[in-house]
């Protein structure tokens, strides 16, 4: 269920940026990025995700010098 519910929330969050317009894909981003953006890009009716093999690495990376 928390899943789902923070799945709902990113997607509410998309929704209201792609106002603007309908992108071609999702980039995804973080440790935990995999794990959500499918779900997310149905939610939007986005029907490519582009994800970074080592995203997990870079965001641990990005948070030890932040």
């Amino acid at each position: 269920g928390y899943i789902e519910v923070a799945n709902e929330l990113m997607a509410k969050s998309a929704r209201k940026i792609l106002s603007l317009g309908k992108p071609d894909a999702l980039v995804v981003f973080g440790s935990a990025g995999g794990q959500h953006c499918c779900d997310i890009a149905d939610k939007i009716g986005v029907n490519h995700v582009i994800g970074h093999k080592f995203s997990g690495i870079l965001s641990a990376y990005g948070l030890s010098k932040a």
